[in-house]
């Protein structure tokens, strides 16, 4: 069984706080960046948090809001694709996650350029048939075009 290596990078800017021990992130600061989100490097019994651990929507959520997204997110409209994929419309554009295992470190692989109305759309595709959003969300692109 392999195991997925975690990756500790430094922080550039603060971040609000450990979603394990609670402290304040600082700038230079170490986190990890693991299979279970980011925790604090300095939070050495991480499994026994102090307080409820943030839901992954709430993690989901803080990282779309993030500058760190914001980067990733125009660098991906600027290199992959800069159109949605069913339509080609260039406004109101959405980056899809196709799979969020990866947040926060995600290849190109697991992103897709979507108009709004369609992003909205392959959710809606996902939550009808089912099956995993990468798998549902070419289907979904396949059945458009």
């Amino acid at each position: 069984m392999s195991r997925r290596l975690a990756k500790t990078v430094t922080v550039a800017k603060a971040k609000s706080s450990c979603p394990w021990c609670l402290k304040d992130i600082k700038p230079g600061d170490n986190i990890r960046l693991g299979k279970r989100g980011w925790r604090h490097l300095k939070c050495r019994n991480y499994r026994h948090k102090k307080g409820p651990r943030p839901s992954r929507h709430d993690e989901y959520r803080e990282y779309i809001a993030s500058s760190a997204w914001q980067v990733r997110r125009d660098r991906y409209l600027r290199n992959v694709e800069d159109s949605c994929r069913v339509c080609g419309a260039k406004d109101q554009l959405t980056i899809h996650h196709l799979s969020y295992r990866n947040l926060g470190d995600e290849p190109d692989s697991d992103l897709m350029a979507l108009c709004w109305e369609h992003h909205q759309d392959a959710h809606v595709f996902h939550a009808k048939h089912g099956g995993s959003l990468r798998h549902a969300t070419h289907n979904f692109v396949k059945l458009s075009t």
